[in-house]
C-alpha cells in the first residue's frame, strides 16, 4: 500500500526539527536530484527509498509546493501553550539581561558560513525567548528552563522568535556601531575568535572569573553602551600613539 503524500501547506505545519533538517540537506546535497529527494522525504515524512522510486517531475512538483511553503510570511507568534502552561514571547526585547543576549546570539548565530543550528540549539533558545510571565512582568531567567517544552514546536513559532530577536540585535548594532568589534587597527574582532562572548565578558570583568555572573544579570542596554565607550576610547588612544609616532619622525 502506497503512502499518502502530505504537503505541509506553511510553516505551521512542519516542526522546527524539520525545517532544521531541511536547512541542512539544502546544505549537504551534492546535486539537485539529491537535494529535492531530500526535501520531499524530510518534509512529508517519506522514507527515501519511495522518494527515490516517484517520478522526477512528481518530485519537482512536490519539493515546489514545499518551498512555496516555507517561502509564505512568518504568521505572528506572541504566545505558545505548554501543558497548562503559557509562555510568552518576550516583547520588551531591550530590558533583557545581557547574560539572555548572548545565550540567544550564542545559540542563533553561525560559527561559519555552512553552519546550521541544531534542534537541540533551537529548542534552548526558545526557552529563552519564551517565558512565563506573571501579569505584565516576565519571569526571571534562571538559566534552568526546560528546553525539552519546546521539542514539538514547529518552524513558525522558532522561527518568528528568532526573527525578533534579530531585529533587535540590529538596532543594537545600529546604535552601538562600534560596539561589534571592539578592536583597533591589526586586533581581531574577539567575537570571532575561539573565546566568542566569552571573551568579552571576561574583558568587562577584568579577568575576574566571579564578576562575570553579574554582568551577565546587568540589562543588554547599560553593557552595550559599555561596550561602545570601551571601544571608542581604544580607538581614541590608538590614533592618538599613531599621532605620538608620527611626530617622532
Amino acid at each position: 500500500m502506497v503512502k499518502e503524500i502530505i504537503i505541509p501547506e506553511d510553516l505551521t505545519e512542519i516542526s522546527t526539527a524539520k525545517v532544521l533538517a531541511l536547512l541542512s540537506a539544502e546544505m549537504e546535497a551534492e546535486n539537485d536530484q539529491e537535494r529535492i529527494d531530500l526535501v520531499v522525504s524530510i518534509a512529508c515524512e517519506v522514507s527515501e527509498k519511495v522518494v527515490a522510486a516517484m517520478p522526477l517531475e512528481y518530485k519537482v512538483e512536490i519539493a515546489n509546493e514545499i518551498g512555496k511553503a516555507l517561502n509564505k510570511p512568518l504568521p505572528v507568534v506572541e504566545s505558545i501553550h505548554v501543558d497548562t502552561k503559557e509562555l510568552k514571547l518576550i516583547t520588551k526585547w531591550d530590558s533583557i539581561t545581557y547574560g539572555e543576549y548572548i545565550s540567544m546570539d550564542e545559540l542563533v548565530r553561525p560559527n561559519h558560513k555552512d553552519d546550521i543550528k541544531t534542534h537541540e540549539d533551537a529548542c534552548y533558545f526558545m526557552a529563552v525567548a519564551y517565558r512565563e510571565y506573571e501579569g505584565e512582568t516576565i519571569k526571571r531567567f534562571t538559566g534552568g528552563e526546560n528546553p525539552s517544552d519546546f521539542i514539538n514546536s514547529n518552524a513558525a513559532q522558532y522561527l518568528y522568535a528568532v526573527n525578533q530577536f534579530f531585529q533587535l540585535k540590529k538596532r543594537i548594532i545600529e546604535a552601538h556601531p562600534t560596539m561589534q568589534g571592539q578592536k583597533g587597527e591589526g586586533e581581531a574582532d574577539p567575537l570571532q575568535s575561539d573565546w566568542g562572548w566569552f571573551g568579552v565578558t571576561d574583558s568587562l570583568a577584568n579577568g575576574d572569573l566571579l564578576k562575570h555572573t553579574e554582568i551577565t544579570e546587568l540589562p543588554v542596554g547599560v553593557v552595550m553602551k559599555k561596550l561602545e565607550f570601551n571601544a571608542q576610547v581604544k580607538q581614541r588612544e590608538n590614533l592618538k600613539r599613531i599621532k605620538n609616532g608620527l611626530r617622532a619622525i
